[in-house]
């Protein structure tokens, strides 16, 4: 028996490589140019380059935007690294929302305030500056937004009765109103006031008022808060029933 020696030709890689699609999406041509590039290009990446006209959807699959991959292959390699490494480096000094309210336990609405207000620097993707929110506690404790429910455990009296009378007495009001969800209903809610914590905390400093006395009450006790309201608050009048019509034909 003979040995068959058995040429094989040589595969031709080049050829064996499928073509790339014409376009594609903003995930897929982000890992295109991360291949080509080696930087960690992502789909944010790709959406500042369209925001910045270097980009241009070229067709639509269903309602996500396609890029052509020829376009995305011909970008300028030092433009797409420089937007990466600024994504890279503010997303390292930054934070998101959520993270900022489990970083200091805020809640989101006063976090979005003190970045709409200038407070807070708020970047790409809606992201907070990590040392801005830091020293929130320590510079803006006070300009928290409070429910009644906690302005009255920060005062230790009892909710709704005696911070009623803390309004009657004008010591107290509220700053803003928002609307909350009503119970489990997605479509139900209620106007719910809010108040500016550091007026909260003032109405301690109140002098003359005997706030031992009024504080942790049991259900029922009078308060003595009572007397210093302008007016005390009283439960509104029930309706009274409306008379029966008389009967007629009657005999």
């Amino acid at each position: 028996m003979t040995d068959t020696a058995v040429e094989t030709a040589p595969q031709d890689t080049a050829a064996q490589e499928k073509p790339l699609p014409e376009a594609l999406g903003a995930q897929r041509i982000a890992a295109l140019l991360a291949e080509h590039l080696d930087v960690p290009v992502t789909a944010d990446d790709v959406t500042q380059l369209v925001e910045l006209k270097h980009l241009e959807v070229y067709d639509w699959y269903k309602r996500w935007a396609l890029y052509s991959t020829k376009d995305a292959l011909g970008l300028d390699p030092e433009l797409v690294k420089s937007l990466v490494a600024e994504r890279t480096a503010w997303q390292a000094v930054s934070i998101t929302r959520d993270e900022a309210v489990a970083r200091i336990g805020w809640h989101w609405r006063d976090i979005a305030r003190m970045g709409d207000e200038g407070r807070v620097k708020v970047g790409r993707f809606g992201r907070y500056l990590t040392a801005d929110i830091d020293r929130l506690p320590l510079e803006a404790e006070g300009e928290r937004h409070v429910t009644g429910q906690m302005a009255a455990k920060e005062l230790e009296i009892r909710y709704p009765t005696d911070l009623r009378y803390v309004e009657a007495a004008g010591w107290l009001a509220p700053v803003t109103r928002v609307e909350m969800p009503a119970g489990t209903s997605q479509y139900r809610t209620v106007t719910v006031p809010l108040y500016r914590l550091a007026d909260v905390r003032a109405v301690r400093e109140i002098p003359g008022v005997d706030w031992a006395a009024a504080r942790n009450l049991a259900k029922g006790v009078p308060s003595p808060l009572r007397a210093y309201a302008a007016k005390a608050p009283t439960r509104p009048p029930r309706s009274a029933p409306s008379p029966r019509p008389s009967p007629t034909g009657t005999r």
